[in-house]
């Protein structure tokens, strides 16, 4: 999994541009976006070293790829539905690109932890 944690501003997500209805995606947001797209490249890129294979396991390794954006987006539904959208039809290279808040990696992290001990 690889991981690029972002602040919690209030443009974190989208920014609303002057006469313009709909928000842009945020310079933030894409730049989170882009660094996730050029480590799954290098990662990629890496994948038939010695190194890969001894780091990963083997050659075959598959990854995905988590924007984690800051406490409570408070997005419109619209966006709402903007943000899920992407996050289920984003796919670099067969890796699923995904953004969460903090809570919801949060909530996430305690079912994992309380399915998962013993």
């Amino acid at each position: 999994m690889l991981i690029e944690f972002e602040d919690g501003t209030p443009d974190g997500v989208f920014t609303q541009k002057r006469h313009k209805a709909t928000p842009d995606w945020s310079a933030r947001f894409e730049r989170a976006h882009s660094q996730i797209v050029d480590r799954l490249w290098k990662l990629e890129d890496l994948r038939h070293t010695a190194s890969f294979a001894s780091t990963f396991g083997g050659r075959d390794a598959r990854f995905e790829g988590l924007i984690v954006i800051g406490k409570g987006m408070n997005l419109a539904p619209q966006e709402q539905q903007r943000l899920q959208w992407r996050n289920r039809r984003t796919l670099i290279d067969s890796n699923p690109l995904w953004s969460v808040s903090f809570e919801e990696a949060a909530r996430d992290i305690h079912r994992w932890l309380e399915f998962n001990r013993l």
